[in-house]
Formats: C-alpha cells, sequence, structure tokens
C-alpha cells in the first residue's frame, strides 16, 4: 500500500509516509462535518438549534460567513467551524455575532429559548 492514502476511522485520509493528516485539501467539509458529529458534546439537538438561528439570521442579513468573520476580526475559518457544529461558541461570542450582524442579543436569546424545550440538552 506504500504510496496509497488510506481512511482512518474518523474519516481522514492519512498519509502512508508519515501516518499524518494528508495536506493539501483532502480532508473536505463532508469528512469535517462528520468528524464533528461524533463528538455529541457540540450537536445536541439544542445546540444545533442555536447554530441554526445564527445562521438563518446571519443569511436573513444577507452576510456571508467571510463578511461576518471581518466584523469580528476573525479569520473566515472561525465562523465556519461554528456552523459545520466543529467548534462551540461561548456567551460572549454569541453577543458579538449577533451584534456584528445588527441584532440584539438579548431579544435573539429570548427568541431562541422560546423555541426550546422546557429542560435544555447540553
Amino acid at each position: 500500500m506504500s504510496g496509497q492514502l488510506t481512511q482512518s476511522r474518523i474519516g481522514q485520509l492519512q498519509c502512508p509516509h508519515d501516518g499524518d493528516v494528508c495536506k493539501g485539501g483532502y480532508r473536505t467539509r463532508s469528512i469535517a462535518r462528520a468528524a464533528a458529529l461524533q463528538r455529541g458534546w457540540v450537536v445536541s439537538p439544542d445546540y444545533r438549534a442555536l447554530i441554526d438561528a445564527l445562521i438563518r439570521k446571519r443569511e436573513e442579513a444577507g452576510t456571508s460567513q467571510r463578511e461576518l468573520a471581518r466584523r469580528l476580526g476573525k479569520p473566515p475559518s472561525f465562523i465556519n467551524k461554528i456552523e459545520l457544529l466543529e467548534r462551540r461558541i461561548d456567551l460572549l461570542e454569541f453577543i458579538a455575532i449577533a451584534e456584528a450582524l445588527e441584532l440584539m442579543p438579548g431579544v435573539m436569546l429570548d427568541q431562541l429559548r422560546a423555541s426550546l424545550p422546557h429542560k435544555v440538552s447540553i
């Protein structure tokens, strides 16, 4: 198998030369999302609802991931990883994202809370 890429158990392509994940675009968005889905703490149904709401609000505002990241002073991968459920956000990041979208964080949080079940899972 020398010189061939093999797939590890989490879907990353392993380089046959040194066992590391190969660089150069082999890892696709779908593979990254599959790896993220294995981390239950990132993707509880209620957390997914939060991220879906943020995506909806960003799209309704006509703001790209790149533009939102620019407003936050972050690289585009910051927003991309949040939206792909590869990275959790904390309360301060939620506030900053809402304000960068020219939304009131408190109102947005109230709307989100109203859409969640009585007992929230994390």
